[in-house]
């Protein structure tokens, strides 16, 4: 297997079959009721929501979309529910109320489900972002992801990324080859990511944090606003994907704060339609909403210590991630930052009539390393994703794996790269320990 692709990892476990959509709850029903299955993806290039729905049909490509060497079969869907236009300034030293002189601005496709899937590309999972997205920052989101091409400090990168930028742009001026359909071709820089889209009328919130020696410092718009239409139509597209994707999605991710009009009802619907389908989802998100996924009945969940502790009351991150596992939750991993992080999963007791009980470990690195932590997080949801949720691992050897890529993520100069060589280096390093 190519080695930028990563390494492929042994299967120690699989998924259940999944239920077919007749046998669902009313639930399941309901979400299966607002699907269009003509509908799979929506595209545009002319910066803002198409005249008419631009309609991409995944279930229509009977071939093979992933070149030979990658994983194959298996795509994750990442589901970005406040997306992003990520700029990042860089500068010597932030100075508040002062001129700040930028040296280097890096604009990116960001947002918490966005970084995901580049990393889980990069980890050579194929992978499809979906999540509403509109206006111009949305057009210029949709733009960038598909100029992303190569690997992040391979050799060939940097001359590919530049070329399937161009091609993006062509197809966005409308110059792209006679024989294609702009408005409806993906125009995919890497084979191993897609795009599935819903649009809105609203704009894409742009997010902009600046980078000095010391760290970095986040200034974010708020999101758009949907209508309860578009949150209809955003819940009936993923069902669409989960019932028509081909290759077909065996996993799916929630990352990121619920846009202005979605609720936690609908986070809650979304949740069990997905497990309704037999699909595994792991979610990333705080406040709330944390508590929500995990009554929902969330396969993972992955909050940081500090929204663990807010979301429960709880004044411990041990505490807080217990709390979330009683709560429903089926494996919580729950990062402390430098000091790496916490795997809880719940066990049957040896009693059946016994309450269920925890086991717990701690994962970290002899030593904190030092960089950019913004999308650190993400590459672990995307660690995770590509080896617990997928039932490749047990939680022990999947938390090792994501010290390592979340560790090699606070290396890079913006959210949504990680070194897979270093991530070889760290990853016998990492101590796990259960607590």
């Amino acid at each position: 297997m190519d080695a930028r692709r990563g390494r492929r990892w042994a299967t120690t476990g699989s998924l259940g079959r999944r239920t077919q959509h007749s046998s669902a709850s009313a639930i399941g029903r309901r979400f299966a009721e607002q699907i269009d299955h003509d509908a799979h993806a929506l595209v545009t290039t002319d910066g803002g929501r198409p005249a008419e729905r631009a309609v991409v049909d995944l279930a229509c490509d009977r071939q093979d979309p992933w070149p030979r060497g990658s994983r194959g079969g298996a795509m994750i869907l990442a589901i970005t529910a406040n997306p992003a236009l990520d700029v990042t300034y860089t500068v010597d030293d932030t100075r508040l109320h002062e001129v700040n002189r930028v040296r280097e601005v890096r604009t990116e496709a960001g947002g918490k489900g966005v970084n995901v899937a580049k990393v889980l590309a990069q980890l050579g999972e194929p992978v499809t972002c979906t999540g509403p997205l509109g206006g111009p920052a949305g057009d210029e989101l949709r733009r960038r992801l598909a100029a992303t091409a190569g690997r992040p400090g391979t050799p060939d990168a940097d001359d590919a990324a530049t070329d399937n930028a161009d091609a993006a742009d062509a197809n966005a001026a409308g110059t792209a080859d006679a024989g294609t359909d702009s408005a409806h071709a993906p125009a995919q820089a890497d084979p191993l990511l897609r795009q599935a889209w819903t649009w809105i009328d609203g704009t894409t919130r742009r997010t902009l944090a600046v980078v000095d020696a010391n760290g970095a410092t986040g200034l974010y718009e708020p999101g758009p606003q949907l209508s309860a239409a578009e949150v209809q139509q955003l819940l009936a597209d993923v069902g669409a994907l989960l019932t028509g994707a081909i290759p077909p999605i065996e996993a799916v991710t929630i990352s990121g704060s619920l846009p202005g009009g979605m609720s936690g009802e609908d986070l809650a619907t979304l949740i069990a339609a997905i497990r309704e389908t037999g699909r595994p989802v792991l979610v990333d998100t705080s406040g709330p909403g944390l508590l929500t996924a995990a009554r929902a009945g969330a396969t993972v969940l992955k909050p940081n210590a500090e929204e663990a502790m807010e979301a429960t009351g709880e004044s411990t991150a041990l505490d807080a991630a217990r709390a979330l596992c009683e709560l429903g939750a089926g494996t919580v991993v729950c990062s402390l930052g430098g000091e790496g992080m916490l795997g809880l999963q719940p066990v049957e007791a040896v009693d059946r009539t016994a309450a269920t009980t925890v086991r717990a470990w701690r994962a970290r690195l002899p030593q904190a390393l030092d960089g950019n932590p913004t999308g650190a997080g993400d590459s672990v949801v995307a660690a995770l994703a590509s080896t617990v949720l997928l039932g490749r691992t047990d939680l022990p050897i999947a938390l090792r794996r994501a010290v390592a890529v979340g560790a090699s993520a606070v290396t890079r100069p913006v959210a949504g790269e990680i070194d897979l060589e270093l991530i070889d280096q760290l990853e016998p390093t990492v101590t796990i320990e259960e607590i």
